[in-house]
């Protein structure tokens, strides 16, 4: 029986060992499917409103999806740095990427000040059957 109930067998090192690796992945799988989803907002979306200039002018189209594209630009820079510092094998060389692209990050700014804005803006326009009818085609043209 192990002393004060602790299991410190081979299996238990392991898993310790094994932890931050795990935790690496995970950020790193979470990345990939977040580029994915913003490379769809902008595929899927954005540039069928941009195409429809008639119906999505500059000025909408500007509160709906504010600085989406700089977004993706940047989570994909960010994701191909995570890669490399997971292929170092390090956590440290990961948290490093953090740490060095952290006024990265301050471009949320401008997307989390607009926010609100847009989701006021989404929720307005879908009660048009137009617009509603435009946005229901955009997604499900993606799920083909």
């Amino acid at each position: 029986m192990p002393k004060f109930g602790l299991d410190f067998s081979e299996s238990f090192f392991s898993f310790i060992i094994s932890k931050p690796k795990i935790v690496v992945e995970e950020i790193l799988s979470s990345e990939a499917e977040y580029v994915s989803n913003l490379d769809h907002v902008v595929t899927g979306y954005l540039e069928k409103c941009e195409a429809s200039a008639e119906l999505f002018p500059p000025e909408l189209i500007a509160v709906l999806f504010s600085n989406i594209r700089n977004l993706l630009e940047f989570h994909v820079r960010l994701l191909r740095r995570l890669k490399r510092a997971v292929r170092e094998n390090s956590v440290a060389a990961v948290g490093r990427m953090f740490i060095t692209n952290k006024k990265s990050f301050e471009i949320y700014r401008e997307y989390c000040f607009n926010f609100d804005t847009a989701n006021e803006k989404l929720v307005q326009i879908q009660k048009h059957k137009h617009y509603s009818s435009f946005l229901n085609h955009c997604r499900t043209d993606h799920q083909r």
